[in-house]
């Protein structure tokens, strides 16, 4: 064979390899800033976690997000169900990462600041339990996003 038909062969075979060869992971594409006023409920959480794991966290609020906006209240509805999806959900997904307890105070930041983009009341129990209407779970998915971009760093 011809060296020039023999490097013609080399370059398909690891064009193909690098075809076939699995991608490495994807970057997470940084949450949009949120509107001013969901910004001011997430202002306590900008700033208080280093890079990675406020990426991971980040990522985290954001996938929940976007759960409860194609779940449109099928499943999740109401105000019960989504702190109890969110603590579990989170206790799943930083188990063994060093992430979980690391940050004291962080889970009821976080729980106070959906609280309040779903504009609910405080009692001597926690937060009140409603069910989660349209309007209700667009203004949870707006915080749990600018959670998640607040978590990144914002």
């Amino acid at each position: 064979m011809k060296p020039t038909t023999l490097l013609a062969v080399g370059l398909i075979v690891a064009g193909l390899v690098a075809a076939w060869r699995p991608a490495g992971p994807r970057p997470t594409p940084a949450p949009t800033p949120p509107d001013e006023a969901t910004r001011a409920i997430v202002a306590d959480l900008r700033g208080q976690l280093p890079p990675e794991d406020g990426r991971r966290l980040g990522a985290f609020y954001s996938a929940l997000a976007d759960v409860i906006e194609r779940d449109a209240g099928d499943l999740i509805d109401t105000v019960a169900r989504v702190r109890q999806l969110n603590r579990r959900a989170g206790l799943l997904m930083f188990q063994r990462t060093g992430i979980a307890g690391k940050y004291p105070g962080l889970a009821q930041q976080i729980d106070r600041a959906i609280a309040r983009g779903m504009g609910l009341e405080e009692t001597d129990e926690g937060y009140t339990d409603v069910e989660l209407d349209a309007e209700r779970i667009e203004r949870l998915v707006r915080v749990l996003r600018a959670i998640a971009w607040a978590c990144r760093g914002g």
